[in-house]
């Protein structure tokens, strides 16, 4: 297709006869599909007689040691600015791709749901209830790293660096196996195997070994927080235990858990709590949870627990 036919179908004034050929052609879907992308972007304002005017005096230029001077007809100059169009339309094009290709992988699990995930080197990730993790399997051969908001066991095989990032900090690791709970203004990481680093947002960093963990409380590490760690992941075996943490927390937790809903009408936002409950049984969780806080509560349905 010549630039004056180009020119003359994008200012709409081709023939019938021009116009049924055209949209017959090849190059028809090629070029509408372009023109019709290039009219929905937000570009920077394009003077096309400028652009007409600068052509044809290098035009002109090159010409003028022959006498001769080229000038562009109107619709060759709809067919200059179209040229733009055009580039502009495939390099957006091209860029829709690319984030198509790079779009990350994620992978949820609801209230009462767990699930296993295998990440693309054959790292296990075991996600506890109401946890996300997201990763990019495009550039996972140059970056292995996830972002984890919930908890989540992880088994890493051998590799270069693999990090799991949190909104509270990151976890570095070069294969071990460890488990991270980042929920709300914690992040809890505890190491069964190998080691783990664990930076906080200021940038101080611990390194972990087997049985040790660390938690970082609004983005700085407590150095203070020295639980005792068992010999597994406890939530992999059908228990949520806490350490010194705020009671709000383990009451969402059971709401994730259970899939219920705690109405709270007493100030509990102080509160730490220190024990663990079951996952199959809610009265028993209930008791286990509130007793030991000297909280009442009262199962009203299936899903509304109310503290008084």
């Amino acid at each position: 297709m010549n630039d004056e036919l180009l020119g003359r179908w994008l200012a709409g004034e081709l023939t019938d006869e021009e116009r049924t050929s055209f949209e017959a052609s090849d190059a028809f879907k090629t070029y509408e599909a372009i023109a019709q992308y290039a009219g929905e972007l937000e570009t920077p304002a394009y003077n096309t007689d400028e652009a007409y005017t600068a052509v044809s005096q290098k035009l002109t230029d090159k010409t003028a040691n022959k006498g001769k001077v080229v000038r562009l007809s109107f619709y060759r100059k709809i067919a200059v600015a179209a040229s733009f169009l055009i580039i502009i339309g495939l390099t957006g094009w091209y860029l829709l791709q690319d984030d198509e290709i790079l779009k990350p992988t994620t992978v949820f699990t609801a209230q009462g749901e767990t699930r296993s995930v295998v990440l693309p080197d054959n790292s296990q990730v075991e996600l506890n209830v109401s946890s996300t993790i997201s990763y990019s399997e495009d550039t996972w051969d140059e970056a292995r790293e996830v972002t984890l908001d919930g908890e989540a066991f992880f088994e890493v095989t051998k590799g270069n660096r693999f990090a799991v990032m949190t909104d509270h900090g990151s976890i570095e690791v070069l294969g071990t196996s460890f488990n991270i709970r980042n929920r709300d203004a914690i992040t809890e990481v505890v190491c069964y195997s190998g080691k783990v680093r664990v930076t906080d947002l200021t940038g101080n960093a611990v390194i972990l070994t087997k049985e040790q963990a660390t938690r970082i409380t609004d983005g700085t590490l407590d150095q203070q927080w020295t639980p005792k760690v068992s010999e597994d992941a406890e939530w992999k075996n059908g228990s949520s235990s806490f350490h010194n943490v705020s009671l709000p927390i383990v009451i969402e937790e059971l709401e994730n858990q259970y899939g219920i809903t705690i109405d709270c009408r007493s100030d509990i936002s102080q509160r730490e709590y220190v024990g663990a409950f079951p996952h199959d049984n809610l009265d028993q969780a209930l008791q286990l949870v509130f007793d030991p806080m000297q909280l009442n509560f009262e199962q009203l349905n299936d899903s509304v627990i109310v503290i008084q």
